[in-house]
């Protein structure tokens, strides 16, 4: 066979969630996913990952990220795009230091019965904590947690900030902040238990245009699969979005979102089915797209 000769996957990109699309609710791979990706790369596809981790706790989740993965990551919620290949980052945001020091001390004397941490590198720094962020402590060892004051680590880079607390409590500390409406700030949940504070820019659906950049291909399409309200962004802006049918409502009902079996069944082998099946289709929407152009 011609080397030169296009496979079927040629361009495509699936970019993933991880928690509750990926791995499964005990957080473990899906075996009928990891065989299915390797098919998909093996005929010209780019796998990779977009999620609200940092390096060190997605490697927990995915020991064998570099056997996975054959393209670079959005991590961090969008605050940087991580290279796996060279294990270098991209490119990285920050949070506004002086604005986000100020909402940040406002929030925490206003909501004391929240937890908070903050990511800094590849490490989080907790300025208050509560029962639920101790319990994601003692479930995540392996990872860095120090607890220090915002004036303490004011002169280090601030990746984005996470409020752990019951869902309750956060939609009151989200109305709080949504009162704010800051230019510099993009505010999201990533589970019902973890609110975040991202910079404005730095946001799955913002990074989708640098991660486009990386790819060799003239025409990359990008698949983007997720179920929570930090992938919406994502969604509505890839070419093709899907999501597992354990998705939060509001995900579901984005326009044509394709469906997909649930994040236990193993999400990303449907979707690769689903592309498969549908190769052609999916071709003719971008080639019609861009011709409209």
């Amino acid at each position: 066979m011609n080397n030169n000769q296009k496979k079927l996957f040629d361009g495509v990109i699936i970019v993933s969630d991880l928690d509750g699309t990926y791995i499964d609710d005990n957080s473990k791979q899906v075996l009928s996913n990891t065989r299915k990706i390797e098919y998909f790369k093996q005929n010209g596809g780019s796998f990779t990952f977009a999620t609200g981790r940092a390096l060190s706790a997605l490697t927990i989740a995915i020991a064998n990220l570099k056997e996975i993965c054959n393209f670079p990551a959005i991590l961090c919620n969008g605050s940087y795009i991580y290279d796996i290949e060279k294990d270098e980052k991209i490119s990285e945001i920050f949070l506004n230091k002086q604005k986000a020091y100020k909402l940040i001390k406002t929030i925490i004397e206003k909501f004391p019965d929240i937890g908070c941490r903050i990511t800094i590198d590849d490490y989080q720094v907790c300025p208050t904590t509560c029962s639920l962020l101790e319990a994601e402590k003692e479930k995540y060892k392996s990872l860095v947690y120090k607890h220090s004051t915002l004036d303490e680590i004011y002169n280090l880079n601030w990746s984005k900030c996470v409020f752990v607390g019951q869902n309750e409590q956060l939609q009151k500390l989200q109305r709080f902040a949504m009162e704010k409406d800051d230019p510099d700030f993009t505010f999201c949940f990533s589970s019902s238990h973890l609110y975040e504070i991202l910079a404005k820019g730095a946001t799955k659906g913002d990074r989708l245009k640098d991660l486009k950049k990386c790819s060799n291909s003239q025409n990359p399409i990008i698949f983007a699969i997720g179920d929570q309200e930090n992938d919406i962004a994502m969604l509505e802006k890839a070419d093709f979005a899907a999501c597992p049918s354990n998705a939060i409502e509001y995900v579901k009902q984005i326009p044509g979102i394709i469906k997909v079996c649930s994040n236990n069944q193993g999400a990303i082998c449907g979707l690769i089915e689903d592309i498969e099946n549908n190769i052609n289709i999916y071709n003719q929407v971008i080639e019609k797209q861009s011709t409209l152009a």
